[in-house]
């Protein structure tokens, strides 16, 4: 697997996993059958790590990883923040159509202290960098 991490200082707040972490992760969550060639990070986030995994036949994830859960970092109400994503799910039913898919998730510790969700990843341009060149109007919609 090529394992392409965000370059980051150690006493940044997000440190990537390990690619065997990753490689773990998803054998878990994929299956045996499923061969990730390339694990690249996702910048413009403030919280989780996200990577898009791509497999050898070219279908794509979005793997993303909590902080684990003793960094020093860590305020008290953002313990778990992932799970309480994904237990919000069922809440967000009459939009799912625009939401990725989850594929999968790991909150057992047995792989990484992490949690982890893994959705199906969407093509398209992220609104922080499509932002600057929309109107006013157009961000507000």
């Amino acid at each position: 697997m090529n394992f392409i991490p965000l370059p980051r200082r150690s006493d940044e707040f997000q440190q990537a996993p390990t690619a065997a972490d990753i490689a773990a992760l998803t054998e878990r969550l994929l299956g045996l059958e499923v061969v990730i060639a390339e694990a690249l990070e996702l910048g413009g986030g403030a919280f989780n790590n996200a990577f898009r995994l791509t497999a050898n036949d070219g279908r794509r994830w979005v793997l993303r990883l909590a902080p684990p859960p003793g960094h020093p970092l860590l305020y008290h109400n953002e313990h778990g923040l992932l799970r309480r994503e994904h237990a919000m799910a069922p809440w967000l039913a009459a939009i799912a159509p625009w939401l990725p898919r989850v594929a999968g998730v790991d909150f057992t510790g047995q792989i990484t202290t992490r949690d982890a969700i893994l959705s199906d990843f969407i093509e398209g341009e992220n609104w922080h960098a499509a932002m600057p060149s929309l109107t006013a109007s157009e961000n507000d919609a």
